[in-house]
């Protein structure tokens, strides 16, 4: 059941706040962007108090919630970065320099939330599909009355769900390349869904792209899990979690597909293809890792059935209308 309001809030108030607190005790701050992540980062910062100052640096002019903020905008936003203890890295946000050859401390409001939280999480990564599986095994655990709450990638800043979050609650969060490239922790639960060739004009090299996707398992202990494609299996010993592999052309994988029959453990599941929203292969292999997670979550198939049903897709995906 979920937790009662005010044990979600003490549970806030001892967890999280605190170890922000700790982190940026004395220290003169700086919030590298302030878009969505950076006005929910400044908030938090403001609330946990104890710093000596706090700056807001974007390439956009901006107005920060307090007056005392002090703000730097313009082409020459990163370039006193230096001049800060710590600084609060907004995804997406390029450096000028590697973050080696910075004096400052590079975190993020990621990196704060899994040292509250990691245990909880259920990452989400992958070139394509994060989106549909993180939104499918939020509906589908919600719908079970599970007590979960949703945030990330997805346009939900972790910080902004603090008051949601109870002692036993579980958490769904996409993450980005950008959310993960600087991570020193790995999720309890990850997974990695695919790899393929993108933000090359970020990262410069696929190699690049795929050491910042790797981060989801690379820092994960050996009570953790890893579900994975087949095709981006960790190199032995890089991962020293419990791997969990997916395939649809391989049956010696953990979770195997077969046309629409997913083969996990003791159980085979029979996707209801006339009976849902989600079209399409690609949407298939998204059900296979869903279908495995709520599985380990003690999820029997009647309840994955019924939830799968009544899962809508996200705009702009492949669905069935009218």
């Amino acid at each position: 059941m979920p937790a009662h309001p005010d044990r979600r809030m003490l549970w806030r108030n001892t967890a999280l706040l605190t170890i922000l607190g700790n982190l940026i005790a004395k220290k003169h701050i700086l919030i590298l962007g302030y878009g969505r992540e950076g006005r929910s980062t400044l908030h938090r910062v403001l609330q946990a108090g104890g710093f000596a100052s706090v700056t807001v640096a974007d390439q956009s002019s901006v107005v920060p919630e307090d007056p005392n903020v002090q703000v730097l905008s313009g082409v020459s936003y990163m370039d006193t970065l230096d001049q800060y203890d710590l600084v609060f890295k907004s995804p997406g946000i390029v450096l000028p320099k590697n973050p080696t050859q910075y004096t400052c401390t590079f975190t993020s409001q990621m990196e704060v939330f899994f040292l509250a939280c990691r245990d909880r999480i259920i990452g989400i990564t992958g070139t394509k599909g994060k989106s549909t599986v993180t939104t499918l095994l939020y509906h589908i655990l919600k719908e079970n009355k599970r007590d979960v709450v949703l945030a990330g990638n997805i346009g939900i800043p972790a910080f902004d769900i603090l008051e949601k979050i109870g002692p036993d609650t579980r958490i769904v969060c996409e993450l980005s390349c950008h959310q993960l490239e600087y991570l020193n922790l790995s999720p309890h639960l990850a997974v990695l869904l695919n790899l393929h060739e993108e933000h090359l004009d970020h990262y410069g090299t696929m190699e690049r792209y795929i050491r910042a996707k790797q981060q989801i398992y690379l820092h994960q202990k050996p009570e953790d899990k890893l579900i994975c494609e087949l095709s981006v299996l960790p190199r032995k010993g890089t991962c020293r979690s419990h791997i969990y592999t997916v395939s649809d052309r391989f049956s010696t994988a953990d979770v195997v597909l077969s046309g629409t029959k997913i083969r996990f453990e003791q159980g085979d599941y029979r996707i209801p293809v006339q009976k849902i929203r989600l079209l399409g292969h690609h949407n298939h292999i998204d059900i296979a890792f869903c279908y495995a997670i709520c599985h380990m979550l003690g999820l029997s198939d009647a309840e994955f059935d019924q939830a799968l049903k009544t899962y809508r897709p996200l705009p702009h995906r492949l669905s069935l209308i009218g």
